[in-house]
Parts: C-alpha cells; sequence; structure tokens
C-alpha cells in the first residue's frame, strides 16, 4: 500500500475514520479484504491508535467486521444497508424541512437564495457537491435541533454515494438544484406541510436515482 498525506486540521483518528471509509465506500478497498492496525497505520503513516479508533467507527458504521478469530474485515455496504439508510435519513429530512419552516427569517432565506444562486455560477461538478451540502447544512442549521443534527451525522456515510453521483451525472445535478428551488418557494410561504413533503421526496428521489446507476 502506498503512503497517504493527512493534511488538515482534524484529529489524527478522524482523518484516518474519514480516508478509511471514502477508501471502502469508493471501492478500493473492496468488500472481504482483510486489513489491520499495522497495514492502515503505514499507509497514513501514523501511529496505531489513531487507526484503532478509526476501526472502532467503522465498525460501528457497520463498514467493517471486528472478529478475534478473523481480524478485521471489510464489509462494505450492501443495497439493503443503503436503503434503510436513505429511509431514516427520508423522515429526518422530511422533519427538518418542518422545523425550518418554523424558525426561518428573512436573514435565513437570503442565505439560501445565495447558496441556489451560486449554484448557477458553479463552473465544476466538485463546486456544485458542496453547494449542494451547503444548502442541506444550512436548513439542519435553520431547524435547530441538535438532537435531529446528530442523528442525521450518524447517516452521513451516504453523502459518498451522493457525491459519487453528482460527480458523474450531470442530470442528477440539475434535478437536485431544481429540487432545492422547490423547498425554497415553500419555505417562502411557510408551508410546513410542503416543505416536509418535498424534502421527504428529495432524499427518496436521490436514493432511486442511486439505485438505478450503481
Amino acid at each position: 500500500m502506498k503512503v497517504i498525506k493527512l493534511d488538515d486540521k482534524r484529529t489524527l483518528s478522524e482523518k484516518v475514520y474519514d480516508r478509511l471509509k471514502e477508501l471502502i465506500m469508493d471501492g478500493e478497498l473492496e468488500r472481504g479484504t482483510k486489513i489491520t492496525e499495522t497495514s492502515i497505520a503505514k499507509m497514513f503513516d501514523v501511529s496505531p491508535t489513531p487507526v484503532r479508533e478509526a476501526f472502532r467507527r467503522l465498525a460501528s458504521d457497520g463498514l467493517i467486521e471486528v472478529a478475534s478469530w478473523k481480524g478485521v474485515i471489510v464489509k462494505g455496504i450492501e443495497q439493503k444497508d443503503l436503503l434503510e439508510i436513505y429511509e431514516c435519513r427520508e423522515a429526518l429530512e422530511g422533519m427538518v424541512g418542518k422545523l425550518a419552516v418554523r424558525n426561518i427569517t428573512e436573514e435565513d432565506i437570503e442565505i439560501l437564495e445565495g447558496i441556489l444562486e451560486r449554484c448557477n455560477d458553479a463552473e465544476t461538478p466538485e463546486i456544485l457537491i458542496e453547494l449542494n451540502t451547503e444548502f442541506h447544512n444550512e436548513l439542519l442549521r435553520i431547524a435547530r435541533n441538535e438532537r435531529l443534527s446528530k442523528l442525521l451525522n450518524e447517516l452521513m456515510v451516504v453523502i459518498l454515494y451522493d457525491r459519487d453521483i453528482l460527480g458523474r451525472y450531470s442530470v442528477r445535478r440539475k434535478e437536485i438544484v431544481a429540487e432545492h428551488l422547490d423547498i425554497l418557494k415553500y419555505l417562502k410561504k411557510k408551508d410546513e406541510k410542503k416543505v416536509s413533503e418535498l424534502m421527504s421526496k428529495h432524499i427518496r428521489n436521490g436514493y432511486e436515482f442511486i439505485k438505478n446507476h450503481n
């Protein structure tokens, strides 16, 4: 394995966790692959301690299996897992929409409008991907519910699937911008039921697209 440099302000365990998760979700670490603390520590040029913590989190995510008799095995994510995660996210994002309607201010609307305006000027898929994430993060901030935020963060393993699809398919990128515009339209109208429905449908559309193009 080649050495991979980890450069930013996150803790070492967070860096190792995030990068390993990407490698697993992208298929670079294939399902059934056996990995060890030593090999991963060498790959990232770190001590075994942050790797051990990363393994613990990945096991909690269901992406690896840690068994004393066979070591650490990459599980990846199956279609059934993906469906369950998106079903949960669909329900939770609907709640985000409902709470956002209750709490949104004119300043919040201006921020969301600014994000969507920047989508029109996005020159690369990568920029649009970041703006998509920013839009959802902003809605979550507006919802002002810490427990809801924590629950959604636990499901964010699927964001790598979203990013991959957004990067590869311009048709889905256009659909997402249109769906976000529709959500903002009804946020302005303070239509709690409609925004909740649109948020849930937005996530469901994402899953259906991934299922059909994965």
